[in-house]
């Protein structure tokens, strides 16, 4: 009885055996990448990926005794991607979180990182510019326009019923209607200089309608004009930190500013990577970018736009920046990955522009 249970025992752990890796044999791992400078640059023609973080992923990885593929993936779908098993891990530096914490395996820290605020940057008589802009737009225009078709009708028909009876209305048709004109505008801006006055009863009747017309008009004319100088003046211009939940921030998707904004209930526009953000930043579409200082210098000084921004001398929420890999690798291999990475981190990281001191608050 004993030799057949053995038996049956080593027959049972045989598949066992044979899937478990075999000693001293690499580890194959599929690495999720995406251009994320400056620790991250993609070649579009050779599809080779390098910069720091590549640079210092692949070292510790070679001498943990891993094998690396590179496959292309998403900033905001990396994550997933390990969690589902679809990569086995993604050399995009990320912020530790409690639910990254539970469901993947965390890197030793490479690097500290703070994130900073890019803006338009300020332009001689650009107040004065907007100010203008704001008094003559669409809605203004209709108002303007209205003001003065019924200033125009009002003046021809008290010209047509005073142009024979009354001396201050007579001469050539354009002298004439030059006067009623007149007339209109010193009664619409209810100044009445009474140097000219309709002396006819039809004349004096469409006076009376046009006075208390003009009084709504001139209403609306104010109400116009003031609306536009307050909504100019009140142009949020971002200056700081302080000033990012009243004003309209553009975010990388995935990002750790937005893992900051949403944490602190802070509103902002969403867009698929940082250059898309500081493009729309350079179009006026919102009113800042926040994103990793490092990135932030690097992508202002690659965007054709990038004379039009400056990034802010604020540096806030400081984070440790580590490497994603997958729970399920062997946990030997692991080990190996984070010593490895610890003593290269030690040694230096090369290539990464300054970030600049941190704000004292978070």
């Amino acid at each position: 009885m004993v030799l057949p249970t053995v038996a049956i025992l080593a027959l049972l752990a045989a598949p066992a055996q044979q899937q478990a890796p075999a000693a001293g044999a690499p580890v194959r791992l599929t690495v999720g990448a995406v251009a994320v400078p400056p620790y991250i640059v993609g070649n579009e023609e050779s599809g080779a990926w390098s910069g720091p973080a590549v640079e210092l992923f692949k070292a510790a990885a070679t001498e943990a005794g891993a094998e690396i593929s590179f496959v292309e993936t998403r900033r905001a779908a990396a994550i997933d991607e390990i969690v589902d098993g679809t990569i086995d891990a993604s050399v995009v530096p990320s912020f530790a979180t409690r639910e990254l914490r539970k469901t993947t395996h965390l890197s030793p820290p490479i690097l500290q990182g703070n994130l900073a605020i890019a803006v338009r940057s300020q332009r001689p008589f650009e107040d004065f510019v907007d100010l203008l802009a704001s008094l003559f737009g669409r809605s203004q225009m209709r108002i303007y326009s209205v003001v003065i078709g019924f200033m125009l009708v009002f003046a021809f028909l008290v010209w047509l019923f005073e142009r024979r009876r009354n001396p201050q209305f007579h001469g050539p048709r354009v002298n004439g209607l030059g006067s009623s004109v007149w007339w209109s505008m010193t009664t619409l801006s209810t100044v009445g200089y009474g140097d000219k006055v309709p002396n006819t009863t039809g004349g004096r009747m469409t006076a009376g309608v046009w006075m208390l017309l003009s009084l709504v008009l001139t209403s609306l004319f104010t109400a116009a004009v003031t609306s536009s100088l307050t909504a100019a003046t009140q142009v949020r211009r971002v200056e700081s930190l302080g000033d990012l939940p009243l004003a309209r921030a553009g975010l990388a998707d995935g990002s750790y500013a937005q893992h900051y904004f949403v944490e602190r209930g802070i509103p902002f526009v969403n867009y698929p990577t940082a250059k898309a953000a500081l493009e729309a930043l350079a179009a006026g579409k919102v009113d800042a970018c926040v994103e990793s200082s490092r990135m932030l210098a690097v992508e202002v000084s690659r965007l054709e736009e990038g004379r039009e921004l400056e990034i802010l001398p604020d540096r806030f929420a400081p984070s440790d920046y580590r490497f994603v890999l997958s729970k399920n690798l062997p946990a030997d291999f692991l080990a190996r990955f984070d010593a490895a990475l610890a003593r290269l981190v030690e040694g230096g990281i090369e290539g990464l522009p300054p970030d600049g001191p941190a704000a004292a608050g978070k």
